[in-house]
């Protein structure tokens, strides 16, 4: 067994771990509907120890639903890359500076 969480990748200290066996299923439907690269690593294993706070925020509906809609506006951002909006610049030799000197 791991000594490290595989979803945060931090120590498991023995207060805070559980020891997955009959939920492996729910990680790896979790896993597949996140599209992380943790599917196959589930598969291969027969029980894995996680964080129980990773465990749930892992496997929570929303958390799910949140993570796709990152991936998605990732997706839309990087396929509409769109030049850097800058102010124009405008060379110093472009102005010409009149100085009007009241006598």
């Amino acid at each position: 067994m791991s000594e490290h969480c595989f979803i945060c990748k931090d120590h498991l200290p023995a207060s805070e771990i559980v020891i997955v066996n009959r939920g492996m299923k729910t990680l790896i439907d979790a896993s597949a509907e996140r599209g992380d690269e943790f599917t196959d690593y589930l598969k291969s294993q027969k029980s894995v120890a996680v964080h129980v706070r990773c465990r749930k925020n892992y496997t929570r509906r929303s958390t799910i639903a949140a993570v796709k809609r990152q991936h998605e506006e990732d997706q839309v951002s990087t396929s509409k890359i769109s030049p850097p909006r800058t102010r124009a610049r405008v060379s110093e030799s472009d102005f010409t500076l009149t100085l009007e000197h009241e006598t």
